[in-house]
């Protein structure tokens, strides 16, 4: 049997917004005031490869739970969290974000992550 290793403590956001929308900003707002009293929480922003906001939340420890829930609760695609939870039934990597896409023969690449908190 293999066993397969996660890092709940790795969340990720994909928000279609555009990263640079009033949308965006709100957003990154509503993270940060939700978190600003726990301990030990550092979140990162980044522009993802089609323009729109990425979001990493990096806690000491959450439940399986606890993950998807944050993720459903700040609005992360919910197409995702749908195939994640099936990836996570099957025991294959879930919670992941592109760095780079291939698309109209042209390789787009996300920017880089910028620490908010």
């Amino acid at each position: 049997m293999i066993k397969m290793i996660y890092n709940l403590n790795e969340i990720t956001l994909d928000i279609d917004v555009k990263y640079r929308s009033k949308k965006a900003k709100e957003k990154i707002k509503e993270v940060k005031d939700a978190f600003k009293y726990i301990p030990n929480v550092k979140i990162f922003k980044r522009k993802s490869s089609n323009g729109n906001l990425h979001i990493l939340i990096i806690m000491d420890s959450a439940t399986l739970e606890e993950h998807f829930f944050i993720r459903l609760y700040f609005g992360d695609d919910i197409k995702r969290i749908q195939n994640d939870i099936k990836r996570f039934d099957k025991g294959l990597p879930f919670n992941r974000l592109w760095d780079y896409k291939f698309e109209q023969g042209k390789y787009k690449k996300a920017g880089k992550w910028i620490r908010i908190k």
